[in-house]
C-alpha cells in the first residue's frame, strides 16, 4: 500500500501570500505551515517544489537556511516586533527637550571630574598614570 504523501503528484498545500513581499517575509507568514508540513512527514524538496508553485522560486539551500534565522528569531523574541500591527503599538510620548551632556550628568560649570562630559559636550581627559622607572626604591626602610 502507498503512502498518501509519496505518491508524484501530490504536493502539501499552503496559503497564498502576497508576491510583494520579499521571500524571508513569505517563508515568515508561512513558518507554522512548514513546520507542521515537516512534522507530518512531507520532505523538504517536496515543500520547496509546493512553495514554487506559489511562484516564490526557493532552493533547498536557501529555505533551510532562512528557516533556521525565523526560528532563531523567534526564540529570541524578534519576531513579536514583526507581528505588531500599528494600531496595536502604543501612542509615544511626546520627547522633552534634550539638555546638553553637562546638564545630564549634573555638573556644574567649572567643575571637571573623572570620565565627565564638559559643557562643550566632550569628555574631559582621563588622568593618565606615569611611572618613574629611574628612580631607586630602598625596601628595607
Amino acid at each position: 500500500m502507498m503512502n498518501i504523501k509519496e505518491s508524484p503528484n501530490d504536493l502539501p498545500s499552503f496559503t497564498v501570500t502576497s508576491p510583494a513581499r520579499t521571500k524571508t517575509g513569505r517563508l515568515r507568514e508561512l513558518l507554522e505551515e512548514i513546520e507542521a508540513a515537516q512534522t507530518a512527514g512531507w520532505r523538504i524538496e517536496k515543500i520547496v517544489e509546493a512553495l514554487r508553485g506559489q511562484a516564490l522560486d526557493l532552493s533547498v539551500d536557501y529555505i533551510k537556511n532562512a528557516l533556521k534565522r525565523l526560528r532563531a528569531e523567534r526564540r529570541n523574541g524578534k519576531n513579536q516586533k514583526a507581528v505588531k500591527t500599528a494600531e496595536s503599538a502604543p501612542e509615544k510620548e511626546p520627547q522633552p527637550v534634550e539638555k546638553s551632556p553637562g546638564e545630564k550628568l549634573g555638573k556644574r560649570d567649572g567643575e571637571s571630574g573623572n570620565g565627565r562630559i564638559s559643557a562643550d559636550g566632550f569628555r574631559d581627559p582621563v588622568p593618565t598614570f606615569t611611572r618613574d622607572i629611574h628612580r631607586r626604591i630602598n625596601l628595607d626602610e
